[in-house]
């Protein structure tokens, strides 16, 4: 409950920011690593209860975006989100197919450099796979908070780099008969670079 009104108020936070920023359209490709924390489980295993954590090795993380600067500072965009993380027994790996509208605010540090601050709601499709020999996928909301930085290379590309802290809210997995596993929320920390392209610059 702690960590999901936290990424609330990171969404809030967004509402009292002032500052100027270049209108338009872009277009964003960023890639990096992928942490979970460690998730607690409930459930079955061969009719009886079980109950244990489930802790991740790193991973790596990839997003496509859509966006427009609509007003002074303000971004709105779409991002396609993938996570791919394999646990610590190297006995399972969880996926991640995320879609998200995000909305995001930017403070100009200088003509090139700007942080930008926001929060992101939407869905998530999680991969629970275990060994390659079975796997179950289960669709829930999900909520993420951002921080960014970006310099530009150009009038019309930015280097960006990207911080997400996303939860997936309460994901549940049935192994046929066998087991049922019951998460207390996933939560990705995601550190990417990538490139975000203005569309239209100097047209």
């Amino acid at each position: 409950m702690r960590t999901k009104t936290l990424l609330l108020s990171a969404v809030a936070s967004v509402a009292i920011a002032s500052s100027a920023s270049a209108g338009g359209w872009y277009v964003a490709l960023d890639a990096g690593i992928n942490g979970v924390d460690d998730a607690d489980v409930s459930g079955t295993f061969l009719g009886g209860p079980t109950s244990g954590t489930i802790s991740t090795d790193t991973g790596w993380a990839i997003a496509a975006t859509v966006g427009n600067a609509f007003s002074a500072g303000w971004r709105v965009e779409g991002e396609l989100g993938f996570r791919n993380n394999d646990t610590t027994s190297d006995l399972a790996q969880i996926e991640h197919w995320s879609l998200m509208i995000n909305v995001l605010y930017d403070f100009e540090l200088s003509n090139d450099f700007s942080v930008s601050i926001g929060g992101g709601l939407g869905v998530d499709q999680s991969k629970f796979n275990i060994n390659s020999l079975t796997s179950d996928t289960d669709t829930n909301a999900a909520i993420q908070a951002i921080l960014g930085l970006s310099y530009a290379l150009g009038p019309d590309t930015d280097l960006t780099l990207t911080y997400k802290y996303q939860g997936v809210i309460d994901p549940s997995f049935q192994f046929g008969q066998a087991a049922t596993f019951d998460v207390d929320g996933i939560y990705n920390r995601s550190l990417t670079v990538g490139l975000r392209w203005h569309l239209g610059v100097g047209e």
